[in-house]
């Protein structure tokens, strides 16, 4: 399980927070611990990737696990290491009592590809319907595809209103998982790169969830 110290700390490299590495971006480090981190460059024109280790303050990056991808700001793309395998990632991102642990709402609807689901919020804050999309994709322990509207937006009810988000779980030597999650493209709508950032600043939160919840899975199913 994380620490409250460990997942400020992954919140603010996930939103690009904390200290600036001159010509490399932003990256944030745990002194005394040893973690999976990464590490986003704010470059104008491209995100950059790196996975590694914070060893006593001490950054360690492997070169080949670096992904270059276009500036787009009316999209999310977010990168984040689990200490657990696939199918623990993937029990946490499916079954609705583990994520209402960390999405604040309980999702309801079969998870096969052209039906509905929806979220609704826990029931002491009113129970009411939050969200609302539909299933592309799905490929269990490996991707998971839907569209989505929040009914909180205040745009009309419409296809044209629902973006897409895109989860592939991707394993990894040591056992654990790259989760690489897109969501988008909210260009076109109204105050598309405001919306695209509090989409990011959403996922942080719920990304960081589902890590914690993902590695309390693995840790029962290897008990």
């Amino acid at each position: 399980m994380l620490s409250s110290k460990r997942e400020g700390v992954l919140r603010d490299r996930l939103s690009g927070g904390a200290d600036r590495v001159p010509g490399r971006g932003r990256a944030s480090l745990i002194v005394s611990e040893v973690c999976p981190f990464t590490f986003v460059n704010t470059l104008t024109n491209t995100d950059c990737h790196f996975v590694g280790v914070a060893l006593c303050g001490t950054l360690r990056a492997h070169p080949d696990t670096m992904i270059k991808s276009p500036k787009n700001e009316t999209t999310v793309e977010r990168t984040l290491l689990v200490d657990a395998a696939p199918e623990a990632v993937w029990k946490a991102l499916v079954e609705p009592r583990l994520v209402r642990q960390y999405m604040g709402a309980t999702p309801t609807g079969e998870i096969a590809v052209g039906q509905p689901i929806q979220w609704f919020a826990r029931v002491e804050e009113g129970g009411a319907l939050v969200a609302k999309g539909t299933v592309l994709a799905v490929q269990p322990g490996e991707r998971l595809r839907y569209t989505t509207y929040a009914t909180t937006s205040k745009l009309p009810d419409e296809p044209a209103s629902r973006t897409t988000v895109d989860l592939h779980l991707i394993p990894l030597d040591d056992g654990g998982t790259r989760v690489e999650l897109w969501q988008g493209d909210f260009a076109g709508l109204p105050h598309d790169v405001r919306l695209a950032r509090e989409a990011g600043r959403v996922w942080v939160e719920q990304l960081v969830g589902l890590k914690r919840v993902a590695e309390e899975v693995q840790g029962a199913m290897a008990a």
